[in-house]
């Protein structure tokens, strides 16, 4: 009788119980969904279908000032059309918008710009948490 294998991951509000609020809890988040997103991915790719459009994510924080923009290098991701905030340490964020930049090199990794509009135009330095997407809007509202 053949055994199946599960893989997963379990997720529960009081993993964070003040929001995805620092790099830690970022890296935290990021080492259970990549994991679980690649093992998906590979699965539904060898029975000849992939959804690996619909659930394809990557997970990334950086340290932004009001409508400064922010430069990252996608690792996983071939391109990325959404962005959404996840998580801010000290600040209230109201948008995030991302564009992508243009590269010179052949080989080199894909890259996107990103701004952070928050609640008070004068924060600097906040760390934001944001999930990049495959689809989606180049604007998102933050919850």
């Amino acid at each position: 009788m053949a055994t199946a294998t599960t893989i997963g991951f379990l997720l529960r509000k009081d993993d964070y119980p003040n929001g995805i609020q620092t790099s830690g809890d970022v890296e935290k988040l990021a080492s259970l969904l990549n994991p679980y997103l690649d093992a998906v991915n590979k699965l539904t790719g060898a029975g000849g279908s992939s959804l690996s459009d619909n659930i394809a994510c990557e997970v990334q924080s950086g340290t932004f000032s009001h409508g400064v923009a922010s430069g990252f290098t996608l690792k996983s991701l071939k391109s990325a059309k959404g962005v959404f905030v996840i998580g801010c340490d000290k600040a209230k964020p109201i948008s995030a918008t991302m564009s992508a930049v243009q590269t010179t090199q052949a080989g080199d990794l894909p890259r996107v710009s990103v701004v952070v509009l928050f609640s008070d135009p004068s924060v600097v330095g906040a760390k934001v948490s944001l999930v990049f997407l495959p689809e989606g809007q180049l604007y998102t509202a933050a919850t």
